[in-house]
């Protein structure tokens, strides 16, 4: 079982490095077509209650009839990355909500957890390609560093910006769309 686990973990961070060549290459070509917002968020919500154990609870704030101008693939590993983290990282029993603001020139997606947040001098590198935070509970430094500067990279190739900061409690991060 464990090295099954740990296969399957390798696998994944494999998928993540390809992927993250592949943007830096910038042989990237996003496929964009509208994109339901609510479906893609409960199949991130659907594949995260099936890998994780723990109860997670999501809360969506937005409207139900949301279609985004995005590349359908790599916006759901925009929104899987994020919220894995959250869970990831978070309390034993993490609240993720996912909220849209409209602004007078674009759309802003807030994605909020109740952890413990970044440390803040972890924060400003939090999307650079390779950077890792400490854990708290843990000596452990998990993952290689890329899903975060995978979804920056995603992000900027759609023409938008994300930022995060730490709240209280949790991390939030925010996704401004200018294509919709």
């Amino acid at each position: 079982q464990i090295i099954i686990k740990q296969s399957n973990k390798l696998n994944e961070h494999i998928e993540q490095i390809l992927s993250l060549a592949k943007t830096d290459s910038s042989n990237i070509e996003l496929n964009k077509s509208a994109v339901d917002f609510r479906k893609m968020v409960e199949l991130t919500k659907e594949n995260i209650s099936l890998k994780y154990t723990k109860p997670v609870q999501f809360d969506f704030l937005f409207s139900k009839n949301l279609m985004v101008q995005a590349d359908e693939f790599h916006f759901y590993n925009i929104f899987y990355n994020i919220v894995e983290n959250a869970v990831k990282y978070g309390p034993k029993n993490p609240i993720v909500t996912i909220s849209v603001k409209q602004e007078e020139t674009y759309y802003s997606i807030q994605i909020v957890d109740n952890g413990a947040g970044v440390p803040k001098k972890d924060l400003p590198f939090i999307f650079d390609k390779f950077y890792r935070v400490e854990r708290t509970d843990s000596k452990e430094i998990e993952g290689f560093g890329i899903g975060l500067a995978y979804v920056k990279k995603i992000v900027q190739l759609h023409g938008w910006k994300i930022k995060a900061e730490n709240i209280n409690p949790g991390l939030k991060i925010s996704i401004q769309m200018y294509d919709f």
